[in-house]
């Protein structure tokens, strides 16, 4: 688990070329307001995801240095809580921002197939109108035997 959040920054960057790759390919037909809201929501997002690694990280530390006592204190849930409310609620809404930017973008710059901006818009709204409960409290815990 501490592997997969030490490669956080590595998937950050890719995704920030991602970004950059896009608005080159746009080029002079970009519009400003959707490059707007594309840039600001795809930077939000990965901002999100990395305060959440960092808390989870942190989480991990804190295990490894006072094992017995994380648990007890409280820092563990709310660890836990702050970085599942970041990434299964805020960062997922941003994430839906930015499907719905790229899609505008891509069908009026003619970057990519109409069917695949039309994929974003389904996928977007599919992730913006999502609650993140069906994963949360009791449920998922008992079913997967942690926490």
């Amino acid at each position: 688990m501490a592997f997969a959040i030490y490669l956080f920054p590595f998937t950050g960057i890719a995704f920030l070329w991602f970004i950059g790759v896009l608005r080159d390919h746009m080029g002079a037909q970009e519009d400003r307001f959707f490059a707007t809201v594309f840039m600001g929501s795809g930077l939000l997002f990965l901002a999100m995801l990395f305060t959440a690694g960092a808390m989870t990280a942190g989480i991990i530390l804190a295990f490894r240095t006072m094992p017995d006592r994380l648990f007890e204190s409280g820092l563990y849930a709310f660890g836990r809580a702050a970085a599942y409310q970041l990434v299964n609620v805020y960062a997922i809404k941003m994430a839906a921002v930015f499907m719905i930017s790229a899609s505008t973008a891509a069908i009026r710059a003619r970057i990519f197939p109409r069917w695949m901006a039309l994929l974003g818009y389904g996928l977007a709204l599919l992730l913006l109108l999502s609650t993140g409960y069906v994963f949360s409290g009791r449920r998922w815990s008992s079913r997967f035997g942690c926490c």
